[in-house]
């Protein structure tokens, strides 16, 4: 799966001299994005933003507290809709930061810096966090067209992506991630449950889900051939699909290797606490 992040887009934009960037204020209302900075009006606690990406392009959302669902694309644009809650007059704390390239948009949620969290930066990805006195969450929600890339990120919330025609890369730290797509997926969390249901089995390298705390149920096509490696300190692992073993340490609370197939391509599954279940998407 080729995912471009922020970073490498920085380093991208920054060796072209082209960055188009613009920092939205959201303090009540609705706000629609023009582009420049000096176009834009801040108006409401709701954000909006549109336009077209080149099939093959990617958008990246990057939350800290807050939701993010995503859905099917009725037409060729993607949409992006942003909803803010909490304390309101911490409203004009909070900013949204657009980057915007001809292979794509990563659109950050800013809050303000404090002696535990310095201020998050969406290009130089500096680590950051909601400063403790901000009583603000943002949530999105996110229409994706077919063929265009999505990346979701946040710390504190849920990831859900419903009935997407892309590939999709899904990660919380604190918050479920509940994936579907006609494409390939990827997803991670901390605390947390993933489950995922991919349409395709014919990537390339690794295809890992992760989490710490939870369970992870994975849907994949009924033809599928890849080795897989299972870890789990306290789980069990069940599977649709027959798995002829390599190496085993412990049915519950241990490690498990196999081959699905013919194999070839890895899938990696590991959780510290909770159940792994594998299972034939219908």
């Amino acid at each position: 799966m080729k995912t471009l992040h922020v970073a490498q887009l920085y380093r991208k934009l920054r060796m072209r001299r082209c960055v188009r960037r613009s920092v939205v204020l959201l303090c009540g209302g609705v706000l629609a994005v023009t582009g420049r900075p000096d176009a834009l009006s801040a108006q409401g606690a709701r954000f909006e933003w549109n336009g077209r990406i080149p099939s093959g392009g990617f958008i990246e959302v990057r939350a800290i507290w807050g939701d993010i669902h995503a859905e099917l694309a009725s037409g060729s644009d993607v949409e992006v809709v942003a909803v803010k809650s909490g304390r309101r007059s911490n409203f004009s704390l909070v900013n949204i930061e657009i980057l915007e390239d001809e292979d794509g948009v990563v659109i950050c949620t800013l809050y303000p810096s404090s002696r535990r969290h310095p201020r998050t930066d969406c290009l130089r990805r500096r680590r950051g966090g909601n400063n403790d006195d901000v009583d603000v969450a943002v949530n999105f929600t996110v229409r994706v067209p077919s063929n265009v890339r999505f990346v979701a990120r946040t710390v504190i919330g849920d990831v859900v992506a419903h009935a997407l025609e892309s590939q999709v890369s899904a990660h919380s730290v604190t918050g479920d991630v509940d994936v579907s797509t006609s494409g390939l997926a990827t997803a991670s969390t901390v605390s947390g449950s993933i489950t995922a249901s991919l349409g395709r089995s014919d990537w390339d390298g690794t295809l890992s889900f992760n989490t710490v705390s939870g369970d992870i149920t994975l849907y994949l096509p009924e033809i599928l051939n890849s080795d897989v490696s299972f870890e789990s300190v306290s789980g069990d692992f069940q599977s649709d699909f027959p798995v002829e073993l390599r190496m085993r340490s412990g049915f519950r609370a241990g490690r498990l290797r196999g081959r699905i197939g013919d194999g070839g391509r890895h899938l990696e599954l590991r959780t510290v606490s909770g159940n792994i279940d594998l299972r034939i998407r219908r």
